[in-house]
């Protein structure tokens, strides 16, 4: 019932799956809800999948979740299970966000909270816009990585961790900056993170047409010297017939 009750406050939104429709007993012990298919399935299981996939795609996905969540908490929700299981690809394969039935809306309490790799330790069980930060940037190191945060240890281990405030080296992982600053708190919103990760896009544009345009004045400087280098051995020559 609780997912029912957010989708009706929530406006459709590009970065949501739509309610089709729902019934429920008078008791609340029963019912059904219908969303849209999205065939292509959950993030997570395509980040786990061999599929090739551009760096830029995986930055793509980042801001679509990150666009997602900062609709959420500007709607008065707070998703509470934020991680790429619960991201789905559409068929132009960018990502939607589901499962509510444990979100909060307005205040209430959470009727479920993340798994300890998206997990900011605290009280239980509270959540806040910080503690969905906080999953959203385990789930930008899931997306950019391919792998989720320690991935090789078990669940006691993350959890101690993180109580430590020991997370992941994001030294050499895109957008790992940022991934960081969730993780310590940071950030206050998902509109902030949202503006971090159009900068790295912006930059990673720019680099990459920097490159490329390198890349072209080589490639001219190449042609004209090879011309040069033809002209100078024909004058040479023609002079050398003269004398």
């Amino acid at each position: 019932m609780r997912e029912v009750l957010i989708y009706k406050r929530l406006q459709a939104h590009r970065r949501l799956i739509k309610m089709m429709s729902y019934s429920w007993s008078a008791d609340e012990m029963d019912g059904y809800v219908i969303f849209e298919y999205m065939r292509v399935g959950s993030l997570d299981a395509y980040l786990a999948s061999g599929a090739v996939i551009a760096q830029s795609q995986q930055l793509d996905w980042c801001l679509q979740a990150t666009e997602g969540i900062a609709f959420l908490h500007s709607s008065g929700v707070i998703h509470g299970d934020i991680k790429p299981e619960n991201m789905v690809l559409d068929d132009n394969m960018c990502v939607r966000i589901i499962d509510f039935s444990g979100s909060s809306i307005d205040g209430l309490l959470p009727l479920c909270l993340e798994t300890a790799r998206y997990f900011l330790p605290r009280p239980e069980p509270t959540c806040s816009v910080q503690t969905d930060l906080f999953a959203l940037g385990s789930s930008i190191y899931h997306i950019m990585q391919r792998a989720p945060p320690y991935k090789e240890l078990d669940t006691d281990e993350i959890e101690n961790r993180y109580a430590r405030q020991d997370f992941p080296e994001v030294t050499n992982v895109f957008c790992g900056s940022i991934t960081a600053a969730c993780w310590r708190q940071e950030i206050e919103s998902a509109s902030a993170i949202y503006a971090l990760l159009q900068a790295h896009q912006q930059r990673s544009i720019f680099a990459w047409l920097s490159g490329r345009f390198q890349g072209v004045l080589r490639s001219l400087y190449q042609g004209w010297a090879g011309i040069w280098r033809r002209f100078r051995s024909g004058v040479l020559c023609g002079l050398g017939r003269l004398v």
